[in-house]
């Protein structure tokens, strides 16, 4: 389903957490295209709401299906490909001690790497020595010495004011095939690291493609301020259940694998944020009792919660108004607010549950 309206118009339930919602592709001739149908207007906003099969009439075939849906290729440049980059027990070189070193370090143990580090001790950060003393960082206290340091490397990363020897280093980095980032010279980079969200297993990029790096803060900021309080209490739990539901209904794809997503939508879909993130075991095994064998989904007292011990309801959260970059192809100001309280869910795709 494609709404289009315009783009400083209030969008309840944008941000609602009961609906997948894709914002459409820019088109670079001066108006937004949907990513399932054209908007009719020039500087409007196409809004797509992802319920999978749903977002067409059942008139239209499949070929008819697949001409809406794909984008214009003109509008398909200038970008960079968004990955939830898996570094668990890499090998990631860090060259350089300061404060951008130290935030570069605490991104990459996040995601499990084994870290090196090669810097003077004289210019190392207090975060960055206090990273030195854990289990998974290797601390050199010298400069950077030439190729014999990349060998094993998975990944490096510079943050040192030296821009000739950082330089030197990419050109290394790239004979070897060796994926790098060099901080604050973006044509040395293979990948940027944006300003980021983080709530437990949620993790939210928000990328100027090295542009801007302030309005990338800013607009993190004000999306942070939208954030259900305890979503990424609530994303743990559903994890959890998730793996208990295919302990108890084993197996891929079919249609077990198709109930099982339906079942876990509809869950996601009834309870809020809230509720979510009060599962512990038991209630976890009486929901699956008396909802997936049942075709169901309880209410949260059903399964033994208290509604007392929801946190209090709160007025829905403001995100102020963001006027993004012209180089964006906005023109006017996006006014979003959200709001915990939407209609019935649009069916989420199998990777958001």
């Amino acid at each position: 389903m494609s709404i289009p309206v315009d783009a400083d118009h209030e969008l309840p339930g944008l941000l609602s957490w009961r609906r997948s919602v894709a914002v459409s592709h820019w088109h670079r001739h001066g108006r937004l295209r949907s990513a399932t149908a054209d908007t009719a207007d020039c500087g409007r906003l196409g809004i797509s709401f992802g319920n999978s099969r749903d977002d067409f009439s059942p008139t239209f075939g499949r070929d008819q299906r697949a001409r809406l849906m794909a984008p214009n290729i003109s509008s398909l440049s200038g970008g960079s490909l968004l990955l939830a980059w898996q570094l668990k027990d890499k090998t990631v070189l860090i060259i350089g001690g300061g404060e951008v070193a130290s935030g570069r370090i605490e991104s990459v143990l996040v995601a499990d790497a084994l870290v090196t580090i090669i810097s003077p001790l004289t210019g190392l950060h207090p975060l960055t020595r206090r990273f030195v003393d854990a289990d998974r960082i290797t601390y050199h206290d010298r400069v950077f010495s030439g190729p014999d340091d990349l060998v094993g490397v998975d990944m490096v990363l510079t943050a040192i004011d030296d821009v000739e020897k950082s330089r030197e280093i990419c050109a290394l980095c790239r004979e070897r095939k060796i994926p790098i980032n060099v901080a604050d010279i973006p044509k040395s980079c293979d990948f940027y690291f944006g300003s980021q969200i983080r709530s437990g297993p949620l993790q939210i990029m928000i990328s100027t493609n090295g542009q801007s790096p302030k309005l990338a803060n800013i607009i993190r900021k004000r999306i942070e301020q939208g954030l259900p309080e305890h979503a990424g209490e609530a994303i743990e739990k559903v994890g959890a259940l998730r793996s208990k539901l295919r302990e108890r209904a084993p197996g891929v794809g079919g249609e077990i694998g198709k109930r099982r997503m339906r079942w876990m939508v509809d869950v996601c879909s009834s309870w809020d944020m809230d509720e979510l993130a009060l599962l512990d075991e038991d209630m976890m095994a009486i929901l699956l009792d008396k909802g997936w064998e049942k075709n169901r989904v309880p209410k949260l007292e059903e399964v033994g919660g208290q509604p007392s011990k929801r946190a209090p309801k709160t007025a829905p959260a403001q995100i102020p108004a963001v006027v993004l970059p012209s180089a964006l192809g906005f023109s006017s100001a996006l006014h979003v607010r959200h709001c915990s309280s939407s209609p019935a869910a649009a069916e989420l795709p199998a990777s958001e549950v």
